[in-house]
C-alpha cells in the first residue's frame, strides 16, 4: 500500500509503476514459482508495459503496446500531445471530483471535453460514458471535506502523473531487451491512425526501436480498447495462443 500512496507524489515514474505491478504478480504466483506472463498496455500503460519487460524479459511470454511512445529522448514527436492535449486535460480535470470513482480523471475530462471529432466514434463513446455514469453514482453524500480532501489529491495525481510522462525514457539496455522480443514476434505495437493524444508516429518510432510488428487501426483514435473491442481482443488473443 506504501508504494501504491506514492502515485500522488514525486516518486511516481513508470519505473516505479513496473516494479510495483510486478510485485502483484509475483504475489499472485506460486512461491519460488514464476511464470511467464502476457502484458497489455495502452496509452501510460504502454509505456509502464515497456518498462516491465526491459525489467524482466525472461518473465515475458508477450507484449503488446498500444497507443504510446518511447520517450522524448528517442524521438518522441510531443506536440500536440504535451503542449496541448495533456496539459489541457489537467486543467479541465479541475472541474472534477468524485470520491467513489476508480477511472482516471484526465480520461474522463477528455470524454467530457475532448473535441467531439478527435475524442472517439460515437459508439464507443456511448460506451464510455455509461461506464463513467455508473461508476460516478453515489451511495451516500460526501461532506465538502471529503470532497475537497479527494480532489485535491487527484490534482496532485494529475500533476505527479504528467511529471511521469515527461520523464519517460528508455535507455539503450532497455531498447535492446525490447529488440530481442521484437525480433522473436513476442512484442506487437498498435496505434490509432486518428490518435489526437499520442501522435501516430510515436507508435511507430517505437515499433522500429523494437524490430517488431506495427498494427494501425484506420478509424480509431487514443481508445482503441473502446472503439474496436471485438477486433483488438481477437488480435490479442491470436497473440497469446502463438506466445504459450
Amino acid at each position: 500500500q506504501s508504494s501504491v500512496m506514492s502515485v500522488g507524489g514525486p516518486s511516481l515514474s513508470t519505473d516505479s509503476v513496473a516494479r510495483l505491478l510486478w510485485a502483484l504478480v509475483d504475489a499472485d504466483q506460486s512461491a519460488g514459482r514464476r511464470v511467464a506472463v502476457h502484458i497489455v498496455g495502452l496509452s501510460f500503460g504502454g509505456m509502464v508495459a515497456g518498462k516491465m519487460a526491459a525489467q524482466r524479459p525472461e518473465n515475458i511470454a508477450s507484449l503488446v503496446v498500444v497507443n504510446s511512445y518511447p520517450g522524448l529522448a528517442l524521438g518522441a514527436r510531443p506536440w500536440p500531445f504535451f503542449l496541448r492535449g495533456l496539459i489541457w486535460l489537467v486543467l479541465c480535470a479541475l472541474t472534477l471530483c468524485s470520491l467513489d470513482k476508480a477511472s482516471s480523471d484526465l480520461n474522463e475530462a477528455w470524454l467530457l471535453w475532448g473535441p467531439p471529432a478527435l475524442r472517439m466514434s460515437p459508439h464507443a463513446f456511448d460506451i464510455a460514458a455509461s461506464v463513467l455514469s455508473r461508476a460516478s453514482s453515489r451511495k451516500s453524500p460526501a461532506s465538502l471535506v471529503e470532497v475537497s480532501r479527494e480532489w485535491i489529491w487527484r490534482r496532485v495525481g494529475d500533476v505527479a502523473f504528467v511529471a511521469a510522462i515527461l520523464r519517460h525514457a528508455l535507455s539503450a539496455a532497455e531498447v535492446s531487451c525490447l529488440r530481442a522480443l521484437g525480433s522473436v514476434g513476442r512484442c506487437l505495437v498498435i496505434v490509432g491512425a486518428r490518435d489526437w493524444l499520442v501522435r501516430p508516429a510515436n507508435g511507430r518510432r517505437l515499433a522500429g526501436l523494437m524490430s517488431c510488428e506495427l498494427i494501425e487501426f484506420g478509424d480509431c483514435g487514443h481508445f482503441v480498447q473502446l472503439e474496436a473491442s471485438q477486433e483488438l481482443t481477437t488480435l490479442l488473443a491470436g497473440l497469446c495462443e502463438t506466445q504459450r
